[in-house]
């Protein structure tokens, strides 16, 4: 799982639009210094907001001083401002302030007990940062039902990593979870949907499309969700979408594509534990058009590069053919 750290990404922007919200002057004011890139009076703004005790100016004070944003950084202006937003009971700077006392001072105790409260206003990365230390044992005993109770709430909340974990653990029966495809079929397709896509994803539904895991099989769906991973420079999803084009499935047979989409598999996945899958399929393609000197070339490479994945697939349909080719020659 991820582990993304407000503590090292962070920008004042996030809170542009709680802050826009309210219609103070001095809010006003901030949102256009900020919007003219003028750090330094965004900053003089943002303390009038926080010395008038606006949890949101407090938070976004906070950042300035840990990002340097028209001030040097200050860490300890950081934990001052962030605290007094954190104890008003504002989500994004009480999952600050675990992060603070995680990161910079160590004290797990405190950074789980922000996280916790963030948590419980269902701020996904305090969510995830929980999930994340009882999955890992850090700081805390090792519990794996804790750990999946938080990556749940945070998939039922909307947040990808959280949903894309859970799928993740139901399609292969990890972390204590029994396997359930339709399940992980749904969690991964809720990721999906958000837009925040990822070319992994994408061909994980996709396969499952196409094999039936979980569904009935949809060449169609599986066929799109391979062409939008591709999209993403995801070498399986190439190689998977030149069967599509040598086999005439979906799509009109067209071998020269499937060729041109198996050898952009290789030139983005040139030494991945997946490019003598790549190579086996161009075989099998070639074996298909009957260019057979050109398959045992394809063979012959496959032999002195990859010797030891060869064994991992030698009941392929190429390797099989191929054998018997060579040895007759």
């Amino acid at each position: 799982m991820k582990q993304i750290l407000l503590l090292l990404g962070v920008s004042l922007g996030m809170y542009s639009l709680a802050l826009a919200q309210n219609t103070e002057n001095w809010k006003q004011a901030w949102m256009d210094a900020r919007n003219a890139g003028d750090q330094v009076a965004a900053l003089k703004w943002l303390k009038v907001g926080a010395e008038a005790d606006d949890a949101v100016a407090q938070c976004g004070l906070a950042i300035a001083y840990l990002h340097g944003e028209g001030t040097k950084k200050d860490i300890q202006k950081v934990e001052f401002w962030a605290a007094k937003s954190a104890k008003s009971g504002y989500a994004y700077a009480q999952s600050l302030l675990g992060d603070l006392n995680y990161n910079v001072n160590h004290n797990y105790k405190e950074a789980i007990y922000w996280w916790e409260k963030a948590a419980n206003q269902n701020d996904g990365h305090s969510i995830q940062q929980l999930a994340n230390l009882y999955f890992n044992g850090d700081g805390v005993p090792k519990d794996e039902k804790e750990a999946f109770m938080w990556v749940e709430r945070g998939a039922e909340n909307g947040d990808v990593d959280a949903m894309v974990t859970m799928a993740d653990a139901l399609i292969y029966g990890d972390r204590g979870l029994e396997i359930d495809y339709a399940k992980a079929l749904q969690w991964y397709e809720k990721a999906i949907a958000t837009g925040n896509l990822s070319a992994n994803y994408l061909w994980n539904v996709g396969h499952m499309y196409q094999t039936g895991m979980g569904t009935d099989i949809n060449l169609k769906k599986a066929f799109d969700l391979f062409s939008k991973s591709a999209e993403l420079k995801y070498g399986q999803a190439y190689n998977d979408l030149a069967y599509f084009y040598a086999r005439g499935e979906i799509v009109p047979k067209n071998f020269d594509i499937a060729l041109e989409m198996v050898d952009e598999a290789i030139n983005l996945e040139p030494s991945s534990s997946r490019t003598c899958n790549f190579y086996d399929t161009k075989g099998e393609i070639l074996l298909m058009q009957n260019k057979i000197d050109e398959a045992i070339k394809i063979w012959n490479k496959m032999n002195k590069e990859f010797p030891d994945q060869i064994k991992e697939i030698s009941d392929s349909p190429f390797i099989k053919s191929i054998k018997v080719i060579a040895n007759e020659k």
